[in-house]
């Protein structure tokens, strides 16, 4: 019995429908996998090419070249779908240069020599290539899940492509082809075999697509279930209509203490865990709108009665056709007690800040956030009026650009500044800002002291030792000036006394005077230490300014103090005064002196030496008491007692014969390095 040919291509035009169609589907439930638009393409493709075959006979060269373009680039789009399917990348530049030697050769073989025979043998090869591209593709496979399926259609591939090789030799050297649909054996079996290859190949990939599906969907399950088990919080199934529970994982009996023989099958109301059974009907209404919801907040009750407050989380799924509901449910008891702790801390904290005598002011940029109501009763506000307002407004405008510079630095310095009232008053308060973060931001908060009282009280001692000052300065000049006539007197009397007895008298009247004018002026000098601010001084330019008022010319003076500043009384010109001018007036044969400097854990040392005939052990002992001395004994008494202001010693530790050694003693914090040479 003779099989038509042309009935064969109607049904395999068919097929090749059916397998588009086939291939469609998958691609519209599968649509995350590549490749398989690429098989609906190739199946719509060799659709059209078949039906383009038995169209032959209306336009012969042009449905022939399109025809057997159209199959070859099915083909071609079926290779490349299966590789992307397979997670591989197709060979771009041979498929390029597959088929532009098939559409030269078939064109060449069409239009410029027209021979049928060499036509098929270039269609047959072409198409055998593809398929073991296609073969190479699968046996190349490394998805595990679906090997078996993949080797199967490797080998209907490597057959496919083996029978057009041989269909290729038998047309070349034993049965040429007369016309496509010419009754032979040999293009009888390639129909066949093209309709075999097409059923096969459509029932292998999509069993392929199957087999992976399934397997990940297994491998999907199995990592949902171990989540599931493995998760710490409390994870349950239950059905939507009656609460009964299907499933639970450890999570879930170490948080409540319920077994899973307690529980599965069991309805919620059952084991009564909801503590509040209005809060599971919100849940399952707020589900029912919206499928799912985050950290709703719960009340559960756990096998030993006690109380479980948790986060749920939750959405509506499908098991077997039916709605349930699955739920994470966090333990946030931990979180409650520390939320309940810190509400007391915070309540303490403000118990504590209202307590207080200061004035606190908590604000960011500028902007309040937050104040006690001792801060309100300093600046005549209402709490709410304060919140809000910016800190500028309420310094004297004297002090706002002080204010503004010392935040905008971050500057924790304390200061004084005035501030300003609601009614317009001023008073002076004594600050201190500290940077904090609250809530992840930068905020300062700043303390106020009303000083009004104390500085009134300052500028009434001022006022007073202003008014002793000129006091004791009027005094002295008068017993100056009384001295001064005491002494032309004295002058007067050695003139017109010879005797030598009452000349000797004279000399010690003369002395007494003498001693009595270096007293006052001492006691000008020590009332002037303390009524001036200490303050930040270069070492080097006060020995500077004290070598140019000594008006040195025989000793060298070495100074090596560079970069150091101490914060001292503004009189220590008098002691480095004192040490230079001893030098001069006791060291005998001084040639040198020297300042240098040296650092200790705690303290910076400061050392003047000289190369004089230094003090005797004798004189150590005695060398800083008052009175002590060739002349009054004021200088290093007063020394010492400048030093002392801002805690500064002043010790001798020279050796006799070899000179003087002073050591000034500046303690930490009373000292900094400039960075300079001034």
């Amino acid at each position: 019995m003779e099989i038509d040919i042309p009935t064969i291509a109607i049904i395999l035009a068919v097929v090749a429908d059916i397998q588009a169609i086939a291939f469609f589907f998958q691609y519209l439930i599968n649509k995350t996998y590549r490749g398989v638009g690429w098989w609906v393409v190739g199946s719509s493709m060799a659709a059209v090419g078949y039906v383009l075959l038995l169209m032959q006979d209306t336009n012969p060269i042009l449905f022939v070249i399109l025809a057997n373009t159209l199959l070859i680039s099915g083909a071609i789009s079926i290779y490349i779908g299966i590789t992307r399917f397979l997670d591989q990348e197709e060979n771009r530049w041979a498929i390029i240069v597959i088929l532009t030697v098939f559409l030269i050769s078939f064109f060449y073989h069409t239009y410029g020599m027209d021979d049928i025979t060499i036509r098929t043998v270039v269609f047959s090869a072409t198409l055998a290539i593809i398929s073991f591209f296609t073969a190479m593709s699968l046996l190349g496979n490394k998805i595990r899940s679906i090997s078996t399926c993949a080797n199967l259609i490797a080998a209907v591939f490597l057959a496919y492509g083996g029978f057009f090789i041989f269909r290729a030799v038998a047309v070349f050297t034993i049965t040429p082809v007369e016309t496509l649909f010419t009754p032979s054996l040999i293009q009888t079996a390639t129909f066949l075999a093209s309709l075999i290859e097409g059923l096969f190949i459509t029932f292998g990939l999509i069993m392929m697509v199957n087999q992976r599906m399934n397997a990940e969907m297994l491998e999907a399950k199995k990592e949902f279930e171990l989540i599931f088990n493995t998760s710490p919080d409390a994870t349950l199934i239950s059905r939507l209509d009656d609460g009964i529970i299907v499933n639970i994982n450890d999570g879930f009996t170490a948080i409540t203490g319920f077994t899973r023989e307690e529980t599965i099958g069991r309805s919620c109301f059952d084991i009564n865990i909801w503590t509040d059974h209005k809060k599971r009907e919100k849940l399952v209404a707020e589900l029912k709108k919206k499928d799912f919801c985050d950290n709703f907040e719960a009340e559960f009750q756990r096998k030993d009665k006690s109380k479980l407050p948790g986060l749920v989380s939750a959405k509506i799924i499908f098991l077997q056709g039916v709605l349930h509901i699955i739920s994470v449910t966090r333990d946030v008891t931990e979180r409650k007690k520390a939320e309940e702790t810190l509400k007391e801390s915070e309540i303490r904290f403000r118990q504590l800040v209202e307590a207080t005598v200061e004035g606190i002011i908590i604000h960011r940029a500028g902007i309040i956030k937050d104040l006690n109501e001792r801060a309100c009763e300093l600046f005549g506000y209402s709490h709410d009026e304060m919140i809000g307002k910016n800190v500028l407004t309420l310094a004297a405008p004297e002090f706002v650009e002080t204010i503004k510079e010392k935040n905008a630095a971050g500057s924790e310095d304390p200061y004084e500044a005035r501030g300003l009232r609601k009614d317009g008053s001023m008073f002076w308060a004594d600050m201190h800002s500290q940077q904090i973060v609250v809530g992840g931001e930068i905020n300062r908060i700043t303390t106020l002291w009303d000083i009004t009282e104390r500085k009134r009280a300052d500028e009434a001692l001022q006022q007073a030792n202003s008014k002793l000052a000129m006091l004791n300065s009027i005094t002295r000049h008068d017993i100056l000036n009384q001295l001064m006539g005491l002494r032309t007197y004295l002058e007067l009397s050695k003139e017109d006394v010879t005797d030598p007895v009452f000349l000797g008298y004279i000399q010690k009247e003369e002395e007494a005077a003498e001693t009595i004018q270096w007293q006052i002026e001492f006691a000008r000098d020590y009332q002037d230490i303390g009524t001036t601010a200490p303050k930040w001084q270069h070492v080097s330019g006060i020995i500077d300014s004290v070598t140019e008022q000594l008006k040195l010319s025989g000793p060298k003076i070495n100074v090596a103090v560079k970069g150091v500043e101490i914060f001292v009384d503004p009189l220590i010109e008098k002691v480095f005064f004192t040490l230079m001018e001893n030098s001069l007036r006791h060291g005998v044969h001084v040639t040198q002196m020297d300042y240098s400097l040296r650092e200790t854990t705690d303290n910076l040392i400061i050392i003047y030496c000289d190369d004089g005939v230094g003090i005797t052990i004798e004189d150590k002992k005695k060398l800083f008491l008052k009175g002590f001395g060739k002349r009054t004994g004021l200088g290093l008494f007063l020394s010492k007692e400048i030093l002392s202001i801002t805690g500064i010693t002043i010790s001798e530790t020279g050796e006799p014969g070899k000179g003087v050694r002073f050591e000034i003693t500046v303690p930490k914090g009373m000292w900094r390095s400039t960075g300079d040479d001034a």
